[in-house]
């Protein structure tokens, strides 16, 4: 996963000011719905911060607002409960977490528990 996300970085170094602007607008809303949704802790599982988790939630809910900015608090709550129960999610976010099979694997339970 390093080395995929080093070359990534290397061949998309330049962003334009509009494509910035937007991806850092988006992950802020991201940012202040999740809080919004479920608090300060929004990120935490068991009092830790889980970086596959992390990842996989906040790209699916940046995701999830670009499709639909008006997407409520009650729905982030909800997206994160199923999350919660879903056993795709739940593996790839605790086993082999840079293995690309669990990173698709969360991301693809994210992306479908934000746009349900």
């Amino acid at each position: 996963m390093a080395s995929f996300m080093s070359g990534f970085l290397a061949n998309h170094e330049e962003m334009s000011e509009e494509a910035t602007e937007r991806e850092q607008f988006e992950f802020g809303s991201a940012c202040k719905l999740l809080i919004e949704a479920e608090g300060k802790d929004a990120l935490k599982r068991n009092k830790v911060i889980n970086a596959a988790r992390a990842d996989s939630i906040l790209t699916g809910l940046t995701l999830a607002i670009r499709a639909n900015p008006d997407i409520s608090a009650g729905t982030v709550s909800s997206a994160l409960r199923k999350l919660e129960h879903d056993e795709d999610f739940l593996e790839s976010t605790q086993k082999s977490t840079s293995h690309r099979t669990s990173v698709r694997k969360r991301l693809d339970s994210a992306l479908r528990a934000f746009s349900e």
